[in-house]
């Protein structure tokens, strides 16, 4: 199952293209498998970000993080909100916390790619861009992947 694939490829394109402080609020979707208790954690930051209330939701996925420390999906959508919030090494490390846990995530890549580049790692976040994509045609998901070998085009 691809749960956030494409929000994911939108948070791309946004953070590259869209003016700081007009991010849109919306958050990945979450697959199961965490404790029921973090995964109320996890609904509550969801349903922050639908209020666009990043810090909420930052705050929520912290608590999920401390009920469910090795839940990647957890970890992905952390990143997620840290991004909306610029912070950006915070977003890098999520996602490769949520990498160490699951190596194959290409919304992780994607994700870390993106934050990489607001810091100006260019080449890291094209590496991290060309991960995504290649795991993305992998699991068949060739449109996620055609949109970030997209950006990759653009974003030399």
């Amino acid at each position: 199952m691809r749960p956030f694939s494409l929000p994911v490829i939108l948070l791309t394109l946004a953070l590259l293209v869209v003016p700081a402080g007009a991010m849109p609020a919306r958050p990945l979707l979450v697959a199961q498998s965490v404790s029921l208790g973090a995964g109320d954690y996890i609904q509550r930051g969801i349903d922050r970000a639908s209020h666009n209330d990043v810090r909420g939701m930052n705050e929520n996925f912290d608590k999920a993080l401390q009920l469910a420390p090795n839940s990647y999906q957890v970890y992905v959508q952390r990143g997620y909100a840290r991004a909306m919030l610029k912070d950006y090494k915070g977003a890098v490390a999520d996602q490769t916390a949520a990498l160490r846990l699951k190596p194959d995530v290409a919304e992780a890549y994607a994700n870390r790619g993106t934050s990489r580049y607001r810091l100006g790692e260019r080449e890291q976040a094209r590496a991290d861009w060309r991960k995504a994509a290649q795991i993305f045609r992998q699991k068949g998901a060739d449109e996620q992947a055609e949109q970030l070998e997209a950006v990759l085009r653009q974003y030399k």
